[in-house]
C-alpha cells in the first residue's frame, strides 16, 4: 500500500485543490508533491454549496464533492471576504475633525463674565503615495487568501481522496483475508478428520491451527485498519463519527496519469503550495513599497473661529489657518522597511525551496509509479495466469479422483 499512497498524495486531486492491486500496507510518506490544474485567480471564490445528504457507502466523487463544502473550506473564503473588506477600508480617506471650546474666566459666575469660544476644523492629508500603496497591498492580500483558499480545498480533497482509496485498499483485504482464512479453516477441519480417523498424526494440526490464528489477527488488524481510515474520512469531511460502512468504486487512482512537466514548467499554475507562496511573494513585495511611504510624514491644515468676549484690549472675533507637520528626525519607519525586505527574502527561498522539492518529489513518484506498474503486469501477465492454471489443473485432478479434496484446499491457498 506505501506504492498506492504515495500515488494518492500526488495524484488525489488531478481532477479536482499529493490502483487495481493491492501492495502491503505501510505509511504514507510525508509531504508528497501534488500536481493539479490550477483555475485562473479569482478576488472572491464561490461560497460553498449547501451540504446535501451524504451516502454511506460513498464513491471518490462523492467524497471529493462534499471536500469542497467542508468547514475549513468555508473558513478560507471568509478570509478572501475579510481581505476584500481591507480593500475597502484602505482606499477610504482619513476624517475631517471638528473641535468646539467654550471657557469662562469667572467661575463664581459660570452664566455671565468674560469668556472666549472657538471651534476649529482639521484634515488630515497623506503624503508620498500612502494610500495607494496601501490600497494595492490590500487586493495583493485578497491574492493571496484566494490563493490560500485553492491550497485549503486542495489539501482538504487530497487527504480525502487518500482516507478513502486507503479504506478501499483496507476493504479488498478484509475481502481476501476472510477468504483465505475460511478456506485455511476448511484445510484444518480436512486434516482433522483425518487425525481423527487415525490416518494423519496429531502433530500436522500445529502448523495449521498456527496459520488459521496468525490470519484471524491479520484480519483483525485490517479491519481495524479500514475502519480507522473511515473515520478519519468522516472527520476530514465533517461527517457524524461512526457514519460511514464502508467505500465503493474501489481504487480508481492509478489510472490518472501524471500529467507532462515541462522544463520551462510554471510551477505557480499546477501547484496549489507554490501559488500560494508566490503570492505571498508579491504581497510581501508591495508590502516594501507600503512601508516606505510610511517613512513620509503626513500634513494635517485646519482652520478655526474664536470669539472673545469682554477682554481688555483684545479683538472680540479671530479667524485663522494652522499647519501640522511631524518632522522625520528620528522615525522613518527604517525598521518597518527592514524587516518588509526581510519578509519578501523569506518567501523568495520558501518559494524556491518548495519548487525543489515539487521538482524531485515528481521525480521519485514517477520512478515509484513505473515500478508499481511494471509489478502490476508482471502480476496481470504471469503470476496470476500461473496460478490460476495450477489451480484448474488440481481442480481437474480432483475432479478425476487423482487428487483429494485436501490436495484441492492446499492448491487453492498456494
Amino acid at each position: 500500500m506505501r506504492y498506492t499512497l504515495l500515488l494518492l498524495l500526488c495524484l488525489g486531486c488531478a481532477s479536482t485543490a499529493p490502483e487495481a492491486d493491492v501492495a502491503p500496507p505501510g505509511e504514507a510518506p510525508e509531504g508528497a508533491a501534488v500536481v493539479v490544474e490550477m483555475e485562473e485567480p479569482v478576488s472572491a471564490p464561490e461560497p460553498a454549496p449547501k451540504r446535501a445528504a451524504f451516502p454511506g457507502r460513498p464513491e471518490l466523487e462523492d467524497v471529493l464533492a462534499r471536500a469542497a463544502t467542508v468547514p475549513l473550506v468555508e473558513a478560507a473564503q471568509a478570509l478572501v471576504a475579510s481581505r476584500q473588506g481591507e480593500v475597502k477600508q484602505a482606499s477610504l480617506a482619513p476624517n475631517p475633525r471638528l473641535a468646539l471650546s467654550v471657557q469662562r474666566w469667572d467661575v463664581d459666575d459660570l452664566s455671565d463674565g468674560p469668556g472666549r469660544r472657538w471651534i476649529r476644523l482639521y484634515q488630515k492629508f497623506e503624503t508620498g503615495g500612502k494610500r495607494g500603496a496601501r490600497t494595492e497591498m490590500a487586493e495583493w492580500r485578497v491574492k493571496e487568501a484566494s490563493a490560500s483558499e485553492r491550497l485549503e480545498r486542495f489539501r482538504v480533497a487530497e487527504a480525502a481522496a487518500a482516507a478513502h482509496q486507503e479504506a478501499a485498499i483496507y476493504q479488498d483485504l478484509v475481502g481476501i483475508r476472510s477468504e483465505e482464512l475460511k478456506t485455511q479453516r476448511e484445510l484444518l477441519a480436512l486434516k482433522s478428520a483425518q487425525v481423527k480417523s487415525g490416518r494423519e498424526k496429531e502433530a500436522v494440526l500445529i502448523p495449521l491451527q498456527a496459520t488459521v490464528g496468525e490470519l484471524a489477527v491479520r484480519l483483525a488488524r485490517e479491519r481495524g485498519q479500514q475502519r480507522a481510515a473511515l473515520r478519519r474520512l468522516e472527520g476530514i469531511l465533517a461527517l457524524p463519527t461512526g457514519s460511514l460502512q464502508g467505500v465503493e468504486g474501489g481504487l480508481t487512482l492509478i489510472e490518472r496519469a501524471l500529467p507532462p512537466v515541462r522544463e520551462d514548467q510554471n510551477w505557480t499554475e499546477i501547484n496549489p503550495e507554490i501559488a500560494s507562496l508566490s503570492a505571498a511573494e508579491d504581497t510581501a513585495r508591495f508590502h516594501i513599497e507600503h512601508a516606505r511611504t510610511l517613512g513620509v510624514p503626513d500634513v494635517t491644515v485646519g482652520i478655526g473661529y474664536e470669539n472673545l468676549t469682554e477682554l481688555v484690549d483684545a479683538p472680540n472675533q479671530t479667524f485663522g489657518l494652522f499647519l501640522d507637520l511631524p518632522l522625520p528626525v528620528f522615525d522613518r519607519n527604517q525598521g518597518g522597511v527592514q524587516a518588509a525586505e526581510a519578509d519578501l527574502r523569506r518567501n523568495a527561498a520558501l518559494k524556491e525551496d518548495r519548487i525543489a522539492r515539487v521538482s524531485a518529489r515528481i521525480a521519485e513518484i514517477r520512478e515509484l509509479l513505473a515500478a508499481f506498474r511494471l509489478n502490476r503486469e508482471l502480476y496481470a501477465s504471469e503470476i496470476v495466469p500461473a496460478r490460476e492454471r495450477d489451480f484448474d489443473i488440481a481442480k481437474q485432478s480432483f475432479e478425476s479422483g487423482r487428487l483429494d479434496r485436501i490436495a484441492l484446499t492446499e492448491a487453492k491457498l498456494r
